[in-house]
């Protein structure tokens, strides 16, 4: 039975060097700085941005910082014991979140702590805070037994509608990324289990903005 809301934030861009640029210069001088190897650091549109011009889909690459962002949100939130948290990447890993984890504020010391995930694949103290599981989106929705959403600009439905579905427990898909479209790959998913679209208006939000109205709504 559904009794508790899964926040899945969806094609995250959040992810390793890509081997096509591992030896670009901005890469290159990047991990000499911080004295890690380049395959073992995140690929950031901040330091990279030379090198991820070469990439596919090159705006939806390199920005862990909306990752960040949201994670801080919901773990500051009262709520967030009653929420499941999960990262889906561009590369199709599913990472879950303890919700009792404290992350660091700082981002740099995130991107830190990420690029050790990626690495061990699992990071804890006394209890398991951050682990990359062996699942994929398909398996990880249906375990849940949840009505699934996803928040879009386009979507059908309208923010009633989502308060009264998060009230039971629901699926909740927000974009990890900045612009642009879900992967078909992904909504291919998404309709296998009969999601359903809401906007929370005509303008097209940010992540972090976004995440801040679902807690607002189970706060309320």
């Amino acid at each position: 039975m559904c009794s508790k809301v899964t926040l899945i934030l969806l094609d995250s861009a959040v992810e390793r060097i890509p081997d096509k640029i591992l030896n670009h210069p901005s890469v290159i001088k990047d991990a000499k700085k911080r004295g890690r190897n380049p395959e073992k650091i995140l690929l950031d549109d901040s330091i990279h941005h030379s090198a991820i011009k070469l990439l596919q889909d090159s705006k939806n690459r390199g920005r862990p910082d909306i990752i960040h962002f949201c994670l801080i949100t919901v773990l500051d939130s009262p709520v967030s014991e009653r929420i499941k948290i999960y990262i889906h990447t561009v590369n199709d890993e599913i990472v879950r979140i303890n919700n009792r984890a404290r992350l660091p504020r700082n981002y740099n010391r995130f991107k830190g702590l990420i690029e050790d995930l990626f690495e061990k694949k699992v990071i804890k103290n006394d209890d398991v805070l951050l682990e990359i599981v062996e699942s994929d989106l398909n398996e990880l929705l249906s375990s849940t037994g949840c009505d699934v959403i996803l928040m879009s600009e386009a979507g059908e439905k309208n923010i009633d509608f989502l308060k009264e579905t998060i009230k039971k427990g629901a699926v909740v898909c927000i974009g990890g990324f900045p612009h642009g479209e879900f992967r078909k790959k992904t909504l291919k998913i998404l309709k296998k289990h009969g999601f359903v679209s809401v906007s929370l208006g005509k303008s097209s939000y940010t992540s972090n903005y976004v995440v801040g109205r679902i807690l607002c709504l189970m706060e309320g």
